[in-house]
């Protein structure tokens, strides 16, 4: 388990940092965002939300067993927090899409900000997966 989690976690960290790059990324006017990084980003970010979803549900199934003879404790709190993100990542998911396709049609400060809050939850809950996988 501890050669996966190792592997696991410098995955996570790569996508980590790989947000972190787009942020200071400039775009051409002419290329398919037409020069908008909020919206490069939204969608960057979608994805990597999505990857890091799918690497925290499959680490916690994998080492259930594992994670529960060393705790119970903490192996039901990291079920519990993935079974939350399964019931609902799908629907943070697709609000943060839904959002970025009223933003691509109406770039106004009400759809940034319906953009910026979708991002917030992704992020909040791209966290929290983050901490369990290194919690134990």
């Amino acid at each position: 388990m501890k050669t996966k989690l190792a592997t696991t976690l410098v995955a996570i960290a790569l996508l980590c940092l790989a947000a972190c790059v787009p942020a200071c990324k400039t775009l051409a006017p002419g290329g398919p965002y037409n020069g908008d990084t909020a919206l490069y980003q939204a969608e960057y970010a979608t994805t990597t939300a999505y990857t890091v979803f799918d690497t925290f549900l499959r680490w916690e199934h994998e080492n259930r067993s594992t994670l529960e003879a060393a705790s119970p404790a903490t192996a039901k709190e990291i079920r519990d927090a993935a079974d939350y993100v399964r019931a609902n990542a799908k629907t943070w998911i697709n609000a943060a899409i839904v959002t970025i396709e009223a933003y691509k049609k109406v770039n106004s400060p009400e759809t940034r900000a319906a953009l910026d809050a979708a991002l917030a939850k992704l992020q909040s809950e791209v966290l929290k997966a983050i901490t369990y996988i290194k919690s134990p």
